[in-house]
Protein backbone atom coordinates (compact mmCIF):
# COMPACT_ATOMS: atom_id res chain seq x y z
CA UNK A 1 0.00 0.00 0.00
CA UNK A 2 2.90 2.40 0.77
CA UNK A 3 4.31 1.63 -2.66
CA UNK A 4 1.10 2.86 -4.33
CA UNK A 5 0.76 6.02 -2.31
CA UNK A 6 4.32 7.24 -2.78
CA UNK A 7 4.14 7.56 -6.56
CA UNK A 8 0.77 9.32 -6.31
CA UNK A 9 2.14 11.85 -3.85
CA UNK A 10 5.05 12.59 -6.11
CA UNK A 11 2.70 13.12 -9.05
CA UNK A 12 0.49 15.40 -7.04
CA UNK A 13 3.45 17.48 -5.95
CA UNK A 14 4.53 17.90 -9.52
CA UNK A 15 1.10 19.17 -10.58
CA UNK A 16 0.81 21.78 -7.82
CA UNK A 17 4.35 23.20 -8.08
CA UNK A 18 5.11 26.99 -8.45
CA UNK A 19 5.25 28.04 -12.07
CA UNK A 20 7.11 31.12 -13.22
CA UNK A 21 4.81 34.04 -13.86
CA UNK A 22 3.80 34.50 -17.44
CA UNK A 23 4.50 37.91 -19.07
CA UNK A 24 1.70 39.25 -21.19
CA UNK A 25 2.66 41.99 -23.64
CA UNK A 26 -0.20 44.30 -24.28
CA UNK A 27 0.39 46.15 -27.51
CA UNK A 28 -0.01 49.90 -27.13
CA UNK A 29 -1.87 51.41 -30.01
CA UNK A 30 -0.88 54.98 -30.64
CA UNK A 31 -3.39 56.93 -32.59
CA UNK A 32 -1.67 59.18 -35.18
CA UNK A 33 -1.95 62.85 -34.40
CA UNK A 34 -3.68 64.57 -37.26
CA UNK A 35 -2.63 68.17 -37.69
CA UNK A 36 -5.17 70.29 -39.48
CA UNK A 37 -3.51 72.63 -41.99
CA UNK A 38 -3.68 76.28 -41.05
CA UNK A 39 -5.60 78.11 -43.68
CA UNK A 40 -4.60 81.76 -44.08
CA UNK A 41 -7.19 83.94 -45.70
CA UNK A 42 -5.64 86.22 -48.33
CA UNK A 43 -5.60 89.88 -47.38
CA UNK A 44 -7.46 91.89 -49.92
CA UNK A 45 -6.37 95.53 -50.23
CA UNK A 46 -8.95 97.80 -51.68
CA UNK A 47 -7.46 100.31 -54.15
CA UNK A 48 -7.51 103.91 -52.98
CA UNK A 49 -9.67 105.93 -55.26
CA UNK A 50 -8.75 109.60 -55.53
CA UNK A 51 -11.57 111.81 -56.61
CA UNK A 52 -10.49 114.42 -59.19
CA UNK A 53 -10.59 118.01 -57.99
CA UNK A 54 -13.23 119.85 -59.86
CA UNK A 55 -12.79 123.58 -60.21
CA UNK A 56 -15.79 125.62 -61.08
CA UNK A 57 -15.47 127.92 -64.11
CA UNK A 58 -15.80 130.95 -61.82
CA UNK A 59 -12.93 129.78 -59.60
CA UNK A 60 -10.81 128.93 -62.64
CA UNK A 61 -11.39 132.38 -64.07
CA UNK A 62 -10.42 133.98 -60.77
CA UNK A 63 -7.23 131.90 -60.57
CA UNK A 64 -6.35 132.73 -64.15
CA UNK A 65 -6.82 136.43 -63.49
CA UNK A 66 -4.65 136.29 -60.36
CA UNK A 67 -1.80 134.65 -62.32
CA UNK A 68 -1.99 137.06 -65.22
CA UNK A 69 0.56 139.84 -65.02
CA UNK A 70 -0.89 142.88 -66.73
CA UNK A 71 1.29 144.70 -69.23
CA UNK A 72 2.00 148.34 -68.40
CA UNK A 73 0.11 150.93 -70.40
CA UNK A 74 2.53 152.81 -72.65
CA UNK A 75 1.68 156.28 -74.02
CA UNK A 76 1.49 156.36 -77.80
CA UNK A 77 4.26 158.97 -77.97
CA UNK A 78 6.66 156.47 -76.35
CA UNK A 79 5.83 153.47 -78.53
CA UNK A 80 9.32 153.40 -80.05
CA UNK A 81 11.15 153.33 -76.70
CA UNK A 82 12.50 150.19 -75.08
CA UNK A 83 11.50 149.57 -71.45
CA UNK A 84 13.69 148.50 -68.56
CA UNK A 85 13.64 148.34 -64.77
CA UNK A 86 16.24 150.31 -62.81
CA UNK A 87 16.65 150.73 -59.07
CA UNK A 88 16.92 154.09 -57.40
CA UNK A 89 18.32 153.54 -53.91
CA UNK A 90 16.89 150.02 -54.07
CA UNK A 91 13.39 150.99 -55.26
CA UNK A 92 12.47 149.47 -58.67
CA UNK A 93 11.33 151.85 -61.41
CA UNK A 94 9.95 150.94 -64.83
CA UNK A 95 11.33 153.46 -67.30
CA UNK A 96 11.46 154.20 -71.02
CA UNK A 97 15.03 154.15 -72.33
CA UNK A 98 16.25 157.07 -74.45
CA UNK A 99 19.57 155.70 -75.70
CA UNK A 100 19.93 157.29 -79.16
CA UNK A 101 20.27 160.93 -80.25
CA UNK A 102 16.79 160.89 -81.77
CA UNK A 103 15.12 159.41 -78.68
CA UNK A 104 16.98 161.77 -76.34
CA UNK A 105 15.81 164.78 -78.39
CA UNK A 106 12.22 163.55 -78.20
CA UNK A 107 12.32 162.76 -74.49
CA UNK A 108 8.98 163.37 -72.76
CA UNK A 109 7.88 166.22 -75.03
CA UNK A 110 4.10 166.38 -75.47
CA UNK A 111 3.54 163.43 -73.11
CA UNK A 112 0.62 164.21 -70.81
CA UNK A 113 0.43 160.86 -69.00
CA UNK A 114 3.14 158.26 -68.34
CA UNK A 115 0.58 155.45 -68.05
CA UNK A 116 2.25 152.48 -66.37
CA UNK A 117 5.74 153.96 -66.52
CA UNK A 118 7.60 155.60 -63.66
CA UNK A 119 9.74 157.85 -65.85
CA UNK A 120 12.48 158.00 -68.50
CA UNK A 121 16.18 157.15 -68.37
CA UNK A 122 18.55 158.99 -70.73
CA UNK A 123 21.62 156.91 -71.58
CA UNK A 124 24.69 158.51 -73.17
CA UNK A 125 27.52 156.75 -74.97
CA UNK A 126 30.07 158.53 -72.81
CA UNK A 127 30.12 161.03 -69.98
CA UNK A 128 28.81 164.48 -70.85
CA UNK A 129 28.05 167.83 -69.21
CA UNK A 130 25.20 168.98 -71.45
CA UNK A 131 22.04 170.46 -69.92
CA UNK A 132 18.31 169.70 -70.28
CA UNK A 133 15.39 172.00 -70.98
CA UNK A 134 11.60 171.66 -70.84
CA UNK A 135 10.51 173.00 -74.25
CA UNK A 136 7.13 171.53 -75.26
CA UNK A 137 7.16 169.35 -72.15
CA UNK A 138 3.77 169.31 -70.42
CA UNK A 139 4.56 167.38 -67.24
CA UNK A 140 6.54 168.98 -64.38
CA UNK A 141 9.58 166.77 -63.87
CA UNK A 142 12.39 166.04 -61.44
CA UNK A 143 15.74 165.14 -62.99
CA UNK A 144 18.76 163.45 -61.41
CA UNK A 145 22.18 162.96 -63.03
CA UNK A 146 24.44 159.94 -62.37
CA UNK A 147 27.96 158.81 -63.27
CA UNK A 148 28.73 155.62 -65.19
CA UNK A 149 29.00 153.86 -61.81
CA UNK A 150 25.53 155.09 -60.79
CA UNK A 151 26.72 157.71 -58.28
CA UNK A 152 24.53 160.76 -57.87
CA UNK A 153 25.90 163.99 -59.40
CA UNK A 154 23.16 166.61 -59.26
CA UNK A 155 19.42 167.13 -59.54
CA UNK A 156 16.74 169.72 -60.30
CA UNK A 157 13.00 170.29 -60.25
CA UNK A 158 12.02 171.34 -63.79
CA UNK A 159 8.90 173.25 -64.79
CA UNK A 160 7.09 173.05 -68.17
CA UNK A 161 8.11 175.73 -70.67
CA UNK A 162 5.76 177.04 -73.36
CA UNK A 163 7.77 180.11 -74.37
CA UNK A 164 10.51 180.52 -76.94
CA UNK A 165 13.19 181.01 -74.30
CA UNK A 166 13.43 178.08 -71.87
CA UNK A 167 15.93 177.72 -69.02
CA UNK A 168 18.61 175.06 -69.23
CA UNK A 169 19.21 172.72 -66.29
CA UNK A 170 22.91 171.92 -66.32
CA UNK A 171 24.48 169.64 -63.65
CA UNK A 172 27.56 170.58 -61.68
CA UNK A 173 29.61 167.66 -62.98
CA UNK A 174 29.92 165.11 -65.77
CA UNK A 175 27.31 162.36 -65.97
CA UNK A 176 26.45 159.26 -68.02
CA UNK A 177 22.77 158.82 -67.08
CA UNK A 178 19.90 161.21 -66.44
CA UNK A 179 16.67 160.04 -64.82
CA UNK A 180 13.41 161.98 -65.21
CA UNK A 181 10.43 161.30 -62.93
CA UNK A 182 7.15 163.16 -62.46
CA UNK A 183 7.76 166.00 -60.06
CA UNK A 184 7.47 164.92 -56.42
CA UNK A 185 8.50 161.30 -57.07
CA UNK A 186 12.25 161.82 -56.75
CA UNK A 187 13.67 161.10 -53.26
CA UNK A 188 15.04 164.07 -51.34
CA UNK A 189 18.29 162.23 -50.63
CA UNK A 190 19.64 160.26 -53.60
CA UNK A 191 22.64 157.98 -53.42
CA UNK A 192 22.77 155.32 -56.14
CA UNK A 193 21.19 154.34 -59.44
CA UNK A 194 21.41 150.65 -60.31
CA UNK A 195 20.99 149.31 -63.84
CA UNK A 196 20.21 145.57 -64.09
CA UNK A 197 21.06 144.88 -66.80
CA UNK A 198 22.64 148.09 -68.05
CA UNK A 199 20.76 149.43 -71.10
CA UNK A 200 22.80 149.33 -74.29
CA UNK A 201 24.32 152.73 -75.08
Amino acid sequence: MRRVLLPMLLLLAACTGTEPPSTTTVPVTTSPVTTSPVTTSPVTTSPVTTSPVTTSPEAAATTSQSLTISEPVIPGQLAGFALDTVRLDGAPLLVAIADTSELRRQGLMNVVDLGGLDGMLFVFEQETTGGFWMKDTVLPLDIAFFTAEGEFVDGFAMEPCTTAECPTYRPSGAYRYALELPQGNMPDQIEMLELRPEPSP
